[in-house]
C-alpha cells in the first residue's frame, strides 16, 4: 500500500486570532485553567508570553477519586508546587484580578500563604 501525500500547505491564509490585540487574547485565555494557558505559549511565538498577562490564575491539583488522592505521589505534589511557583516568579502579580486555587493534597500553610 502505497502512503498517502500530505497536502502541501497553504499559503496566505490569515491566523486570524493571532491577530487580536492581546489584552483580547487575554481576556479568551481567562477561560481556561492556568495551566491550559500556559500551554498556549507552545502555539507560537506570539503566544509565547501572553499567559503572563492574563489576569486569572486558576490553580488546581485536584485529584478525582480518594484513591488517587492516597496514592499521590510526592513527585506530583512537588510538580505542583514548581510550577505554581515558576508561574508567580514569571509575572506581574499587580495584574492578577481573580485567584483560584484548589488543593485536594496537603501543603505547608508557609507555601500557599507565599502564593497568596
Amino acid at each position: 500500500m502505497a502512503a498517502k501525500k500530505s497536502k502541501p500547505r497553504q499559503t496566505g491564509i490569515k491566523d486570524r486570532l493571532s491577530a487580536l490585540p492581546d489584552a483580547i487574547l487575554c481576556h479568551i485565555l481567562s477561560f481556561l485553567p492556568t495551566k491550559n494557558a500556559v500551554v498556549t505559549s507552545l502555539l507560537s511565538t506570539r503566544w509565547k508570553y501572553l499567559y503572563r498577562s492574563v489576569p486569572k490564575i486558576d490553580l488546581d491539583d485536584y485529584l478525582p477519586t480518594e484513591a488517587a488522592r492516597r496514592n499521590c505521589s510526592e513527585k506530583t505534589s512537588n510538580g505542583f508546587i514548581r510550577f505554581t511557583n515558576r508561574l508567580f516568579s514569571l509575572r506581574n502579580s499587580a495584574n492578577i484580578v481573580t485567584f483560584y486555587l484548589r488543593c485536594s493534597n496537603t501543603y505547608e500553610y508557609r507555601i500557599i500563604n507565599d502564593w497568596i
